[in-house]
């Protein structure tokens, strides 16, 4: 029997959509050209159901959408969140529905009973698919197991599609040669190429914090006294790799260190690591240098902006002066070697016994090894009292819809201070602790 061209391109779809069904990263480019599909199937169809007529619209809004969202996380990855897939599953839903609803009230109308109970069953079948897609959002510690029932029931949908090949219904008087054509090649060139240029211009917008980057240069100009701080620095404690990256000018900060206290903490989360270090220097005049260094030793998955701040603890008095000092380091592979660069704050604020900052996570798609600190002096109240629970922040903002940058940095002030704790939402994810110097 002869297949409909509309049916088979809808079938297609199908096809197309499930080769690379992801829950975290939806392979872009390929369902794009599946809801193509979809929009010329249904277009041909839309004039024998009100289900074709609708999933035809949904189509193109499937395609723009996906369109835009392709432009903004090939381009910028880091943007990649939860409200992306939510909102890629929340308009693919409602189109399959009313694609299948229309084929089984097509076969309804063409007295083919046993096919319209097929194609319901189809419904109930991508219902339970949508249902077990949707909790694995929520449960991923069950995704893997929900996404393999999930694939199974998509294919039993699938099965029932196929046999609406029996369908033929006239699509003569809704096609008309030409024009369909004209209409068809326009609805897809500005659902695609419209989406794609507001990407861009989004993209533009929302980053227009950029940040400076540019190769790290040590700065040695006193190299030997620089080597000489160095020494003691690693002598002390210092890791020879934290040393390694610090300005020269930072490096002189240390020239009177006589002692240094190491307090670290790791954190693993979403597949990532991150290690908070704190470093508490003992100078000659009196005073404690304090480091709070944050590094990547994995990358996380999704990031737009960082905030790390330190709060000192009762015992230590702020300096009008706090010398305050900001550095953020990442790697990138160029031409088969390794290049460090630098990149500049977005924002920083330090007075009193408090500073913080916020940064981005560089070209996330392409950079590796993140790290960095902030570096403030302050003094003791006095010779016997020592800065023992030092209250620091870490706050990752996921997604670019979430709290502005001034909200994110009060964040780091008002956290009620306690006992380490990790608070994980769908736009930030917020990591707060003490670092406990007593013996």
């Amino acid at each position: 029997m002869k297949r409909s061209p509309a049916i088979s391109a809808i079938f297609l779809g199908f096809i197309i959509l499930l080769i690379d069904i992801d829950i975290k990263n939806v392979d872009i480019a390929n369902d794009v050209f599946g809801f193509i599909l979809f929009a010329y199937g249904l277009y041909s169809l839309k004039d024998h159901s009100h289900f074709f007529k609708k999933g035809y619209y949904f189509a193109l809004l499937n395609t723009a959408w996906f369109a835009f969202s392709s432009t903004i996380l090939y381009i910028a990855p880091h943007y990649s969140s939860f409200v992306f897939d939510a909102i890629s599953y929340a308009l693919y839903i409602p189109l399959a529905i009313y694609i299948l609803s229309g084929l089984a009230t097509l076969a309804g109308s063409l007295e083919l009973p046993k096919l319209a109970k097929r194609l319901n069953d189809g419904i109930f079948t991508f219902t339970l698919y949508a249902i077990l897609t949707l909790i694995s959002f929520f449960l991923p510690e069950f995704s893997t197991i929900l996404i393999i029932i999930a694939f199974f029931l998509y294919l039993h949908m699938l099965i029932q599609v196929n046999y609406a090949h029996r369908l033929t219904p006239d699509t003569s008087n809704s096609t008309k040669g030409k024009s369909l054509s004209k209409v068809m090649l326009l609805s897809i060139v500005l659902s695609v190429t419209l989406p794609i240029a507001t990407g861009l211009g989004y993209i533009t917008l929302s980053d227009s914090l950029t940040v400076d980057t540019e190769i790290f240069k040590k700065d040695l100009a006193d190299s030997s006294l620089i080597a000489a701080v160095e020494s003691k620095m690693v002598d002390l404690g210092f890791p020879q790799d934290v040393v390694d990256y610090m300005p020269g000018t930072e490096i002189l900060k240390y020239e009177e260190i006589k002692d240094l206290q190491i307090n670290i903490n790791e954190v693993e989360h979403d597949f990532s690591k991150l290690i908070v270090a704190q470093y508490i220097s003992s100078l000659e005049s009196g005073k404690y240098r304090f480091m709070v260094y944050y590094e990547w030793t994995e990358n996380p998955q999704q990031s737009h902006f960082e905030v790390l701040g330190l709060e000192l603890d009762k015992d230590m008095t702020a300096l009008e002066d706090m010398n305050y000092s900001s550095l953020n380091l990442f790697d990138i592979e160029e031409d088969g070697r390794v290049r460090t660069y630098t990149s500049s704050d977005v924002k920083e604020e330090h007075f009193g016994k408090y500073a913080a900052k916020q940064f981005k996570l560089v070209n996330l798609k392409k950079a590796d090894n993140y790290r960095g600190y902030i570096a403030f002096d302050a003094l003791p109240k006095n010779k016997e009292t020592m800065a023992h629970n030092n209250t620091f922040y870490y706050v990752q903002q996921k997604s670019i819809v979430s709290n502005s940058q001034n909200e994110l940095l009060e964040l780091c002030r008002n956290e009620q201070s306690g006992i380490t704790i990790i608070s994980d939402s769908l736009d930030k994810y917020v990591f707060m602790g003490y670092f406990d110097t007593r013996e």
